[in-house]
């Protein structure tokens, strides 16, 4: 029987930051829109359904929670004491990232 491939935590810990920066991009992308667009807009009402599905609900959730199931498979007690919820609260991790 193959055994499973998983991601090292320095992949793991580069693909947060790499989903922090995009949905960081995406909610400014969506929020400067709103300065020139009607909130009834067809631009509108498709660039929040896209962020509400994705970001929130929907294929961006399923992807965060398939990587952090395999995230626990490859850390240590120790390992998540210093390192958290990778995949949630992106948008803290984008800050923390900018501050570097």
């Amino acid at each position: 029987m193959k055994k499973a491939k998983t991601m090292p935590l320095e992949e793991h810990l580069k693909t947060a930051d790499d989903l922090a920066i995009a949905a960081h991009h995406l909610t400014r992308a969506f929020m400067r829109s709103q300065k020139y667009f009607y909130k009834t807009s067809r631009l509108m009402k498709y660039m929040f359904k896209f962020l509400s599905n994705s970001l929130v609900h929907g294929p961006w959730s399923v992807v965060k929670s398939e990587l952090d199931d395999d995230y626990h498979k490859v850390i240590s007690d120790e390992e998540f004491a210093e390192h958290g919820h990778i995949y949630y609260h992106l948008e803290q991790r984008y800050k923390e990232l900018e501050n570097e």
